[in-house]
């Protein structure tokens, strides 16, 4: 259980979102001091997630990964609307492909909170599953070797009781989806 717990809390989510947002910025051509502004633009982002992630978690009286799907949609509608907040500062950066990989990031949480309406898919898979999406359409196929980390991941999540296998697949269909069809809207 010790390092099933090691393993989920290394792999969160908000902090996979925060590296996956650094490596965009640099991605779409971010250099210098934009560059620093806009790494601690996430971080105070980061910091303001968490603070609502925190007060969350207190309110609903739950754990951190928020395992009740209800209580998890409760959480995600004020995060929606701090990242439509994100999203418009992201435009101040006058990045067009910054700008066009803050739309998909906004699209994915919109769309993992619809799902979140209907049924509960992992977090964990589906954020580790688009960052390392983007990494291997940006940096390359030897990033396919990354994929090793999933079934540690999806071990952690089952082993924790956070998930059933369903739903840690369903983490993980949902990002290929999503880059896919990102993928094929893009060209």
């Amino acid at each position: 259980m010790q390092i099933a717990s090691w393993i989920s809390k290394l792999t969160e989510p908000m902090v996979l979102v925060v590296g996956l947002m650094t490596l965009g910025a640099w991605q779409q051509g971010l250099r210098g001091m934009p560059f620093l502004y806009f790494v601690v633009y996430i971080v105070f982002f980061f910091l303001g997630s968490l603070a609502l992630r925190i007060l969350a978690v207190k309110k609903l009286q739950t754990n951190w990964d928020i395992s009740d799907r209800e209580k998890r949609v409760k959480s995600l509608v004020p995060f929606l609307g701090i990242c439509a907040v994100f999203f418009s500062c992201i435009l101040f950066w006058n990045n067009a492909g910054l700008t066009h990989f803050g739309i998909g990031l906004v699209t994915w949480l919109l769309g993992f909170a619809l799902i979140t309406l209907r049924t509960k898919i992992s977090g964990h898979m589906a954020v580790l599953t688009l960052l390392f999406g983007y990494m291997i359409i940006w940096f390359g196929a030897y990033w396919w070797l990354s994929l090793v980390l999933f079934p540690f991941v999806a071990w952690s999540r089952l082993i924790l009781k956070r998930h059933t296998i369903i739903e840690v697949i369903g983490g993980v269909l949902y990002s290929v989806v999503f880059l896919l069809a990102l993928q094929v809207i893009m060209r």
